[in-house]
């Protein structure tokens, strides 16, 4: 005879509170293990205060004055500059810089946020094609 059982009795257990104790278990041992052994001590150099970064960089910066677009190369404006065809000298540009930088070629490029994005980007590309350093400067305080 074919007799079955209709109540068949799952011995499983629910595997959520297994992960939960095993996840406070985790955090425990974490923070056990920290206590009690708190890292390395780190000699960190103490400075002087000097600045030790050299000051022979060129600084061109480009800001809106009164709806006008204004370049300056160390403080200095640049003129030579065509407002309406939105062109600047790229000769010119690299000639200016090249006077004022010093041995590391580096340029500096402070471009203030209401600026087009066509000014930056000719600098950018006559630093490029000079092969000097650029470092874009979003804010100087």
């Amino acid at each position: 005879m074919g007799i079955k059982r209709q109540n068949n009795i799952k011995a499983e257990g629910g595997m959520s509170s297994m992960t939960d104790l095993v996840f406070l278990l985790l955090i425990f041992f974490v923070i056990l293990s920290t206590m009690a052994n708190p890292g390395i001590t780190v000699k960190t150099p103490k400075g002087d205060g000097t600045n030790m970064v050299a000051n022979d960089k060129a600084t061109v910066a480009i800001r809106n004055e009164s709806g006008i677009t204004r370049f300056y190369v160390n403080d200095r404006e640049f003129t030579y500059v065509n407002r309406d065809s939105k062109e600047l000298d790229a000769t010119k540009l690299a000639e200016e810089i090249r006077n004022v930088m010093g041995e590391d070629n580096i340029v500096e490029l402070k471009a203030a946020e209401d600026v087009a994005y066509v000014w930056p980007a000719q600098v950018i590309n006559v630093v490029k094609q000079n092969k000097w350093t650029i470092v874009l400067v979003y804010r100087s305080n």
